[in-house]
Protein backbone atom coordinates (compact mmCIF):
# COMPACT_ATOMS: atom_id res chain seq x y z
CA UNK A 1 0.00 0.00 0.00
CA UNK A 2 2.43 2.68 -1.30
CA UNK A 3 -0.11 5.05 -2.31
CA UNK A 4 -1.61 5.33 1.31
CA UNK A 5 2.17 6.25 2.62
CA UNK A 6 2.38 8.85 -0.61
CA UNK A 7 -1.19 10.22 0.00
CA UNK A 8 -0.32 10.37 3.95
CA UNK A 9 3.01 12.01 3.37
CA UNK A 10 1.79 14.36 0.26
CA UNK A 11 2.38 18.20 1.19
CA UNK A 12 -0.98 19.12 -0.20
CA UNK A 13 -4.87 17.11 -0.39
CA UNK A 14 -7.33 17.73 -2.68
CA UNK A 15 -10.97 18.15 -1.42
CA UNK A 16 -13.61 18.96 -3.43
CA UNK A 17 -11.26 20.18 -6.61
CA UNK A 18 -9.50 22.49 -4.27
CA UNK A 19 -6.42 21.95 -3.10
CA UNK A 20 -5.23 22.79 0.44
CA UNK A 21 -1.70 22.51 2.28
CA UNK A 22 -1.44 19.81 4.35
CA UNK A 23 0.17 22.05 7.21
CA UNK A 24 -3.02 23.87 7.88
CA UNK A 25 -5.57 20.68 7.00
CA UNK A 26 -5.87 20.10 10.93
CA UNK A 27 -5.68 23.06 13.34
CA UNK A 28 -6.39 22.82 17.24
CA UNK A 29 -10.12 22.93 16.82
CA UNK A 30 -9.61 19.28 14.89
CA UNK A 31 -11.32 16.12 16.96
CA UNK A 32 -11.27 13.63 14.47
CA UNK A 33 -9.60 12.58 10.99
CA UNK A 34 -10.34 10.35 8.78
CA UNK A 35 -8.71 8.90 5.50
CA UNK A 36 -10.24 6.49 3.24
CA UNK A 37 -8.10 4.36 0.64
CA UNK A 38 -9.53 2.50 -1.92
CA UNK A 39 -7.20 0.33 -4.02
CA UNK A 40 -8.54 -2.24 -7.15
CA UNK A 41 -6.76 -4.85 -8.45
CA UNK A 42 -7.99 -5.12 -12.09
CA UNK A 43 -6.35 -8.36 -12.71
CA UNK A 44 -7.94 -10.28 -10.07
CA UNK A 45 -11.15 -7.82 -9.52
CA UNK A 46 -10.41 -7.32 -6.15
CA UNK A 47 -10.81 -3.88 -4.46
CA UNK A 48 -9.49 -3.17 -1.10
CA UNK A 49 -10.96 -0.11 1.38
CA UNK A 50 -8.69 0.95 4.36
CA UNK A 51 -10.19 3.46 6.37
CA UNK A 52 -8.03 4.92 9.21
CA UNK A 53 -9.71 7.28 11.95
CA UNK A 54 -7.88 9.37 14.45
CA UNK A 55 -9.72 11.15 17.37
CA UNK A 56 -8.68 13.21 20.23
CA UNK A 57 -10.61 12.06 23.23
CA UNK A 58 -9.60 14.27 26.00
CA UNK A 59 -5.80 14.28 26.10
CA UNK A 60 -5.21 10.78 24.44
CA UNK A 61 -5.86 9.99 20.79
CA UNK A 62 -7.95 7.39 20.06
CA UNK A 63 -6.92 5.28 16.34
CA UNK A 64 -9.01 2.98 14.98
CA UNK A 65 -8.40 0.82 11.45
CA UNK A 66 -11.09 -0.90 9.15
CA UNK A 67 -9.62 -2.99 5.99
CA UNK A 68 -12.36 -5.01 4.30
CA UNK A 69 -11.78 -6.41 0.70
CA UNK A 70 -14.75 -6.64 -2.17
CA UNK A 71 -14.50 -9.07 -4.54
CA UNK A 72 -16.75 -9.45 -7.84
CA UNK A 73 -19.12 -11.84 -8.09
CA UNK A 74 -18.12 -15.08 -10.00
CA UNK A 75 -20.11 -16.25 -13.07
CA UNK A 76 -21.44 -18.92 -11.59
CA UNK A 77 -22.64 -17.20 -8.01
CA UNK A 78 -24.16 -14.34 -10.78
CA UNK A 79 -26.02 -17.35 -12.46
CA UNK A 80 -27.25 -18.70 -9.34
CA UNK A 81 -28.72 -15.33 -8.35
CA UNK A 82 -30.33 -14.16 -11.09
CA UNK A 83 -32.03 -17.69 -11.03
CA UNK A 84 -33.30 -17.47 -7.72
CA UNK A 85 -34.38 -14.14 -8.29
CA UNK A 86 -36.05 -14.64 -11.25
CA UNK A 87 -37.97 -17.62 -10.23
CA UNK A 88 -38.94 -15.61 -7.13
CA UNK A 89 -40.39 -12.53 -9.11
CA UNK A 90 -42.16 -14.92 -11.09
CA UNK A 91 -43.90 -16.27 -7.99
CA UNK A 92 -44.87 -12.93 -6.64
CA UNK A 93 -46.11 -12.17 -10.11
CA UNK A 94 -48.27 -15.14 -10.07
CA UNK A 95 -49.72 -14.84 -6.55
CA UNK A 96 -50.85 -10.79 -7.79
CA UNK A 97 -51.81 -12.41 -10.80
CA UNK A 98 -54.32 -14.81 -8.97
CA UNK A 99 -55.00 -12.43 -6.10
CA UNK A 100 -56.47 -10.16 -9.20
CA UNK A 101 -58.30 -12.74 -10.91
CA UNK A 102 -60.24 -14.00 -7.73
CA UNK A 103 -61.10 -10.30 -7.01
CA UNK A 104 -62.53 -10.11 -10.63
CA UNK A 105 -64.81 -12.93 -10.18
CA UNK A 106 -66.03 -11.99 -6.75
CA UNK A 107 -66.62 -8.72 -8.36
CA UNK A 108 -68.45 -10.09 -11.46
CA UNK A 109 -70.83 -12.57 -8.94
CA UNK A 110 -71.57 -9.48 -6.65
CA UNK A 111 -72.55 -7.69 -9.74
CA UNK A 112 -74.33 -10.28 -10.97
CA UNK A 113 -76.39 -10.48 -7.66
CA UNK A 114 -76.69 -6.91 -7.82
CA UNK A 115 -75.01 -6.49 -4.06
CA UNK A 116 -72.09 -4.32 -3.61
CA UNK A 117 -68.57 -5.22 -2.23
CA UNK A 118 -67.89 -4.30 1.13
CA UNK A 119 -64.58 -1.60 1.96
CA UNK A 120 -62.63 -5.11 2.95
CA UNK A 121 -63.43 -6.63 -0.83
CA UNK A 122 -65.53 -9.49 1.10
CA UNK A 123 -68.93 -10.64 -0.48
CA UNK A 124 -71.57 -10.86 1.89
CA UNK A 125 -73.90 -14.13 1.21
Amino acid sequence: FADLLYVLDSPVVVRSGEILNTDGFLDASTTSAKVIAVFHMPNNGLTSVLELQGVIEGAKLVTYVNLFHLDYMPEHRRSFFFATYSTLFILLFLVLALGTYQFIVLRREANERNQPLDKGGVLEV
